[in-house]
């Protein structure tokens, strides 16, 4: 077996997921009437209803941060896709950009609110651009936490493919890039006889010279840069789902193993980071197993 390969991945028990890149059902579509297209267009209180406590939209961003959200963008997903991701323990989330000063949602606003736990690099990503400038788009995206847990970020992005695949969410694009499973593990072969330590052996990663090169490789992935989340995503979305709001001075997440998020964001330093929203640590070798991380989906 290819030592990419994991037999044991399991994905969330889903009915039939044949569902279209843009949320719709598959076929023909310039034959598709005017109804079905229109079909493929969820309303926000039909959303609302599929979704249940799933539904992170305007209420609560207004409860959890205090925002009032003005204007609230079409829902870009057919009522089935929102069904099955009810089915597989998906999110609805409404993300904004600012707040109602014209504040920039960045990670460093969001944390002046939070008792922020830097963790052990705290003092090392304050000036870093992930941190002062990257912030959420205004949109709505279906996120699924913990897809991956204990795998090393080869393994991860081979999850987020395969997953992609099977409820039929890959762009033309990310086809293009990688057509099948077995092309994406292939290439992370080519870039294992690059890398001039096993990746499966641990901490040693100080001795290679070439780490950063292939962390920024996996990084640019076309499904890692569209389907991981950046660390202020990680954030945002946590504060919605924590039960804790920004009113709190004393907010704080649980520190739990599964709580953590690798991302697809690199440090200056090109280390891939990894985050539960307050505290950020910088990653070593994209081969070393973290068995404290999963990681979430988002399409």
């Amino acid at each position: 077996m290819n030592k990419f390969e994991d037999p044991n991945c399991v994905f969330p028990e889903q009915e039939s997921l044949l569902v279209s890149a843009d949320g719709g059902s598959l076929g023909n579509k310039e034959a598709e009437s005017k109804e079905n297209k229109e079909e493929k267009i969820t309303s926000f209180e039909q959303a609302a209803e599929i979704m249940g406590d799933r539904f992170f939209g305007p209420e609560r961003i207004k409860t959890y941060m205090n925002i009032d959200v003005k204007d609230v963008p079409e829902i870009p997903y057919s009522p089935e896709t929102l069904k099955q991701a009810v089915v597989s323990g998906a999110n609805l989330i409404l993300r904004i950009d600012s707040d109602n000063n014209g504040n920039t949602l960045t990670m460093e606003e969001l944390q002046k609110k939070l008792r922020f736990k830097g963790g052990s690099n705290s003092l090392g990503f304050l000036q870093e651009k992930f941190y002062k400038n990257d912030h959420p788009n205004a949109e709505w995206k279906i996120v699924l936490e913990r897809l991956s847990l204990g795998k090393n970020y080869f393994q991860s992005t081979l999850d987020i493919y395969k997953y992609l695949e099977k409820i039929n969410f890959l762009s033309e694009d990310e086809k293009k890039e990688f057509p099948s499973e077995q092309s994406l593990i292939d290439y992370f072969n080519q870039l294992n006889e690059q890398v001039i330590f096993d990746w499966r052996g641990g901490n040693g990663y100080d001795g290679a010279n070439n780490w950063r090169e292939i962390s920024k490789k996996l990084a640019n992935i076309k499904v890692n840069k569209a389907h991981r989340r950046t660390p202020v995503e990680t954030l945002y979305d946590r504060l919605l789902d924590s039960g804790e709001t920004l009113k709190s001075s004393d907010a704080i997440f649980s520190f739990t193993p599964d709580t953590y998020d690798s991302s697809n964001t690199l440090s200056s330093d090109s280390r891939l980071l990894v985050t539960n929203g307050q505290r950020i640590e910088f990653g070593p070798h994209p081969g070393y197993e973290f068995l404290r991380y999963g990681t979430a989906v988002q399409y």
